[in-house]
C-alpha cells in the first residue's frame, strides 16, 4: 500500500513528455503538431474551432480559406483577406468597397446623349416613387418651364410654370414640389406646384412665405412637411426666416431665425442622422446648421455657395458639387455627419461652374449634375459621379451579376426599387410602399424583381 502511494507521488512530479511530430520536430507539452509550427491546445491553429474562431484548419497560413488568425477568408466578413482589396462587411457596392471586395474610387463621366439645353438657375431632385430624376425650369436664352426626366438618359415631358432660381424638394411621402423663384419678366413668385409624374399642379397654400428667389427648399424631419429657408425677397433684401408646410398652408416657425442667415444655401435631409442639413452660402456665412426642430450650429462649414447637393445613400453621406468660389467651382465635398471633406475624384473633371443643380440617382448609384454658369456662358452638359470598380452592377432582375449570392430585393443594391422611400440604415414605417405590399409599382417593380406584387 505504501509503495503504491510513493509511485503515484513520483509520477505526479514528472513533466509530460514533448510531442513528437511526423516530420521529426518536437512540440512542447500541451501543444499540437500543426503545419508551420506547434499550436497550443485551445489556440488558433490547433485544428479545432475554439471560442472566438470562425474556422481552424490546423495551420496558421493565409490564402487557403481559413486565415492565419482563424477567420473565414470570405468576402464581406469585415476582414481584408488574401486576394481582397477591401472588406467593409456588407454586400452593397458604390460605397467605397464593392460587393466583390474591390476598392471603388469616385470617378466623373460625362453623359453625351441628348438632353436639356444650356441653362442655369434650374432645379433638380430625385422622384423616388417613380424612379426618375426631375429637372425643371432655369434660364437659358429665356426663363422656361421645361421639365426633363432622367433614367440614365434625358426625356422631355410637359412643361411646368416658367421659373428660375426657384427650389425643388421631395416631401418624403412620394411627392415633389417647387416653390418661389422668378418668372420670365423678373417677377418673383410665392406659389407652390406639385409634380404627379405627368404634370405640375398649383397647390393653394395660404399664408405663403412671400415672394422670393435664391432660397432653400427641403423636406422636414417629419415626412410630408416641407421647409422654406431664406432667400432674396422682392425688394432684394435677404430674409433669414424659416417656414414650414404640412400640405395645408405655410407657417412661419417662430423664434427660428437664428439659422444660416443668408441666401444661396441648400437644405438636404439626412435620413440616418434624422436631421436637415443647411449648408453653403456666401463667404463668412457658410457655416453648416442642422435642423431637427431647432437650429444647431455644426462646427464645420462648407466653403461653397450655389452648390448642387444631395444625400448619397450608399455612402450614407451628403455630397456637394461646384459653387461660387474660384478655387472650388468644380470641387466635390462629402459631409460625414460632422465634417465636410473634399474628395479626390478620378477622371477629367467637369469645367468649373456655379448655379448648377443635381441629385443622387440611387438606381444607377450616381450623383448627376447638370448645367450651370461657367463664367459668362451657360452649360448644357450632364456629369455623372460614381464610386467605380471592376465589379459589375446587379441588374435587379433575378440574376446575380455582381456574384454576391444575393438576388432581387435581397440584394441591398436594389433597395431603390424595393423600398424606394427607405434608404439603407434609415428608420422606415412598415406601411411605406415596398416590394411585397401587394401593389405593383410599374415604374420600379417587375415580375422578376417582385413576383408577389407583379
Amino acid at each position: 500500500m505504501r509503495a503504491w502511494w510513493l509511485v503515484a507521488v513520483l509520477a505526479g512530479c514528472v513533466k509530460s513528455a514533448a510531442v513528437p511530430c511526423d516530420d521529426g520536430r518536437l512540440c512542447p507539452a500541451d501543444t499540437r503538431c500543426v503545419a508551420g509550427g506547434c499550436a497550443a491546445v485551445g489556440s488558433c491553429g490547433d485544428g479545432e474551432i475554439n471560442p472566438g474562431e470562425q474556422c481552424d484548419d490546423g495551420d496558421r497560413v493565409d490564402g487557403d480559406g481559413c486565415s492565419a488568425t482563424c477567420t473565414l477568408e470570405l468576402c464581406r466578413n469585415g476582414v481584408v483577406d488574401a486576394g481582397e482589396e477591401c472588406d467593409d462587411g456588407n454586400a452593397q457596392s458604390h460605397d467605397g468597397c464593392s460587393s466583390a471586395c474591390r476598392l471603388e474610387r469616385p470617378t466623373w463621366t460625362e453623359y453625351t446623349g441628348p438632353g436639356p439645353g444650356l441653362r442655369r438657375g434650374h432645379a433638380m431632385a430625385w422622384d423616388a416613387d417613380r424612379g426618375v430624376g426631375v429637372l425643371h425650369g432655369g434660364t437659358g436664352n429665356v426663363v422656361d418651364g421645361e421639365t426633363w426626366l432622367w433614367d440614365g438618359a434625358w426625356t422631355r415631358v410637359a412643361d411646368g410654370p416658367p421659373r428660375t432660381f426657384h427650389a425643388i424638394a421631395p416631401d418624403g411621402l412620394g411627392k415633389l414640389a417647387i416653390f418661389g423663384g422668378s418668372d420670365g419678366v423678373a417677377a418673383h413668385s410665392d406659389t407652390t406646384h406639385a409634380w404627379d409624374g405627368t404634370a405640375w399642379t398649383p397647390v393653394a397654400l395660404t399664408p405663403t412665405p412671400g415672394k422670393r428667389f435664391d432660397h432653400a427648399l427641403g423636406r422636414d424631419v417629419v415626412p410630408g412637411r416641407l421647409l422654406v429657408y431664406g432667400g432674396q425677397l422682392q425688394n432684394f433684401g435677404v430674409s433669414p426666416d424659416l417656414w414650414r408646410s404640412d400640405g395645408a398652408g405655410w407657417t412661419l416657425v417662430a423664434g427660428q431665425s437664428a439659422g444660416p442667415k443668408t441666401s444661396r444655401v441648400r437644405l438636404t435631409y439626412d435620413p440616418i442622422r434624422e436631421v436637415v442639413v443647411a449648408a453653403g452660402g456666401p463667404p463668412g456665412a457658410d457655416d453648416t446648421y442642422l435642423w431637427d426642430g431647432m437650429w444647431r450650429l455644426n462646427d464645420d462649414g462648407l466653403p461653397l455657395e450655389d452648390q448642387a447637393q444631395d444625400y448619397d445613400p450608399a455612402r450614407r453621406k451628403l455630397v456637394a458639387f461646384s459653387g461660387l468660389d474660384p478655387n472650388r467651382s468644380n470641387a466635390v465635398f462629402e459631409w460625414n455627419g460632422t465634417r465636410w471633406e473634399r474628395l479626390l475624384v478620378e477622371g477629367p473633371p467637369p469645367p468649373p461652374r456655379f448655379r448648377a443643380a443635381g441629385f443622387y440617382d440611387p438606381i444607377r448609384h450616381a450623383f448627376v449634375a447638370f448645367g450651370g454658369d461657367r463664367g459668362g456662358t451657360f452649360g448644357a452638359d450632364t456629369w455623372v459621379l460614381r464610386w467605380e470598380s471592376d465589379t459589375p452592377d446587379d441588374a435587379c432582375d433575378g440574376t446575380d451579376a455582381d456574384g454576391d449570392g444575393l438576388t432581387g430585393c435581397e440584394d441591398p443594391d436594389c433597395w431603390a426599387r424595393c423600398t424606394p422611400r427607405c434608404p439603407p440604415g434609415a428608420r422606415c414605417d412598415a406601411g411605406t410602399p415596398r416590394c411585397g405590399d401587394g401593389v405593383c409599382n410599374s415604374a420600379l417593380e417587375t415580375s422578376a424583381l417582385c413576383p408577389a406584387d407583379c
